[in-house]
């Protein structure tokens, strides 16, 4: 994974409610959100279609599957 899917992954999981962090969520959505909006025009611009990033949209359901098992 490149840095901007990684930094994509930090952001979906810091707006989740299915994670357990047990940090600031959204100090650290700010952090994440502010770093792609420097590396990323597609994400500073439009709605991103999650579609196009199979690698996330995965750990997040896996995520949620283990948190509701």
């Amino acid at each position: 994974m490149d840095l901007k899917n990684k930094l994509r992954l930090g952001v979906c999981m810091s707006s989740s409610t299915c994670t357990n962090l047990k940090y600031n969520k959204a100090h650290i959505h700010r952090i994440f959100d502010k770093r792609l909006k420097k590396i990323d025009n597609e994400y500073l611009v439009s709605y991103v279609n999650m579609r196009k990033y199979p690698t996330i949209l995965f750990v997040m359901a896996k995520i949620m599957e283990m948190n509701y098992t």
